[in-house]
């Protein structure tokens, strides 16, 4: 950063934190204010929202008590229940008795002050208010079954019980949303029926509509946790969280909290009724409850940096003339290339002090060329070292004249079958311990491979089979030595631990555009879901750890499978290589490996 900038940005930075550390300041303190006379006017608001609920649960109740204390009422329904409809001596009774129950509802304050007013029993008798919605309810024996909440008010045994909103039953034609308050009617003998006070749902919303809804939301629930209302469609996994607010004890001063079901931060607000046993919740979004408080800090905002533009104009100008020095050496540095970093540039300038620095700057470009050509040397000997470190691991001489020796006693013991077994494995081991060559065609690759495999075969004998499909034309592509053996080997290791059936293995390669695909699969037990986790996770800290030159740890022949032969593809690839691995749907696993065509290790 050139020193004008470092002065220019200073003075700006000590401007810019003293405007924030006041905005911040005021910031913090205007919503602290905020947003404690919020919780103190909407707990005001609650209360008043619980009250008006439990007056209107007061008024339906009412309603229901001054029916039932009235005498005429109970001997009408008694008669109804009682009676003996099929006799016509008491035909005359039965109608008066439908009578006066229909003339208690037929009421001023049952039509004015409810919706509908409903009375109604077993035996086929139904009353009500509302005698224009409910004029044709028909026969109510279809409609009992669909009121899940008799058995409910039978077992209150005449006690209110509060219903959440609901379709209206008996309505035929676009039932209303109402909520009710109902009770069943202990009689003497039998019960007498039921009442049901409903209101229509618009009369709920109006209790629990709240100033500024577009940042509170209101749930309310009833005293066996069903929801009773909602300001607002909500998600289940809202409705639990509102739900564990509403049941919790609680901070003796609320407090805002992120809601994990929405991500936002929220003041939970709640209050139980005495009355009815509703439990109300109150959420307050602090984003939208403070977004006035920032609307007023963007309008400061832009004051201060009106200031602190004026400010870091004339400093802009006051560096500038300070560091015009500097700025010829620094336009000498900027057209210092690669290209021309090992060339002097003299420089010829009046002022002692720029040429002391500007020698010391063609000092370090001689010190930074030598440096760049020295990485490049050491950082190719490297990759050639790692390379061949990891097919030189053993003595190939000593091994083949052992095998040598355990074939010569093969044959002499007249079985033939041991001396191919060493032939088998002298061939492996001269191939994976050839320095002179670091990478294979696939067509060695292959070869290879089959000879591990049928060395397998003799030990595992008509349990393992095994087949190959090359397309034509891949025998030449080259890749790294002892891949395909690995991916055979992982398998036969791993892949049937916790399945004992007849082992097939499939090699497949084919070419896409300008790309080799080989496709290693077996029929065993397939990758667990840690495992194939476990997998993904080691090959990509492998590829991590070789891009940052972490070479060696890890990546012999012959350690760690899969993660050992993924490395090397990286390293020889330049990290073009692409590795997917999973689990077939037919059963077993699948490795799947694509490439660069490479026919020589140049293009590599």
């Amino acid at each position: 950063m050139r020193l004008q900038h470092r002065l220019l940005l200073t003075y700006s930075l000590l401007i810019f934190l003293l405007l924030v550390l006041l905005s911040a300041g005021f910031l913090l303190y205007s919503s602290s204010v905020f947003e404690k006379n919020a919780r103190a006017t909407y707990a005001l608001v609650l209360d008043k929202v619980v009250q008006q609920f439990d007056n209107q649960v007061q008024s339906m109740e009412f309603f229901e008590t001054n029916l039932i204390s009235d005498p005429l009422f109970k001997q009408s329904l008694d008669l109804l229940g009682n009676v003996d409809r099929k006799d016509p001596r008491y035909s005359s009774d039965i109608n008066d008795a439908r009578q006066a129950v229909q003339a208690d509802l037929y009421n001023y304050a049952a039509i004015k002050n409810f919706y509908s007013v409903n009375v109604f029993n077993s035996y086929g008798d139904y009353f009500s208010s509302n005698f224009i919605q409910h004029a044709n309810v028909g026969d109510i024996g279809a409609v009992l079954p669909r009121l899940g909440w008799l058995p409910e008010a039978e077992a209150l045994l005449g006690k209110k019980l509060l219903l959440p909103p609901y379709p209206d039953p008996w309505t035929r034609d676009k039932p209303r949303l109402v909520f009710g308050l109902v009770r069943s009617m202990p009689g003497s003998r039998a019960d007498l029926g039921y009442i049901e006070v409903q209101n229509e749902y618009s009369v709920l919303a109006k209790i629990f509509q709240v100033p500024n809804s577009a940042f509170v939301r209101v749930v309310a629930w009833t005293s066996d946790g069903t929801l009773f209302y909602s300001s607002e469609s909500l998600t289940s996994a809202e409705l639990r969280e509102y739900r564990m607010a509403a049941e919790s004890q609680g901070m003796p001063e609320p407090r805002f909290q992120r809601n994990p079901a929405n991500g936002r931060s929220e003041l939970f607000l709640k209050q139980r009724s005495d009355e009815s046993g509703l439990v109300v919740l109150m959420a307050l979004d602090q984003a939208e409850l403070t977004r006035p408080i920032w609307i007023t800090a963007s309008l400061t905002f832009w004051v201060a940096f009106f200031v602190l533009g004026l400010s870091v104009a004339f400093n802009w100008w006051s560096s500038k003339q300070l560091t015009r020095p500097l700025r010829i050496i620094q336009k000498r540095i900027e057209e210092t290339g690669i290209a021309n970093l090992g060339l002097a540039q003299p420089l010829d300038h009046p002022s002692d002090e720029i040429m002391a620095l500007y020698s010391s700057f063609e000092t370090l470009k001689g010190r930074l060329d030598e440096s760049i050509h020295e990485e490049i040397r050491l950082r190719t000997l490297g990759v050639q070292a790692q390379l061949d470190s990891l097919q030189a691991q053993v003595n190939p001489h000593f091994l083949n004249n052992i095998l040598t020796v355990l074939a010569n006693r093969g044959l002499e013991a007249g079985d033939p079958g041991i001396g191919e077994i060493c032939v088998g494995i002298a061939s492996m081991l001269r191939y994976s311990t050839d320095t002179m060559d670091r990478t294979a065609t696939l067509r060695e690759e292959i070869e290879h491979t089959r000879i591990y495999l049928d060395l397998m075969k003799r030990r595992f004998e008509e349990r393992l089979s095994y087949s190959f499909e090359i397309e034509s034309g891949l025998e030449d592509a080259r890749l790294p030595k002892i891949i395909l053996q690995q991916l055979a080997e992982n398998a036969l290791n791993h892949g049937f631990r916790e399945v004992f059936r007849p082992m097939e293995l499939r090699l497949r390669a084919w070419r896409t555009a300008d790309r080799w695909m080989i496709e290693f699969t077996d029929n065993g037990q397939g990758f667990s879901g840690v495992e194939l986790d476990r997998q993904r996770t080691m090959l990509d800290e492998t590829a991590r750890r070789l891009d940052r030159g972490d070479w060696g740890e890890g990546l012999t022949i012959g350690g760690l499978g899969l993660r050992n032969a993924y490395g090397r593809l990286h390293l020889f690839f330049g990290g073009k290589v692409e590795w997917n691995m999973g689990n077939r749907d037919c059963g077993g696993a699948f490795v799947r490996v694509s490439a660069p065509m490479v026919k020589n290790e140049a293009e590599s």
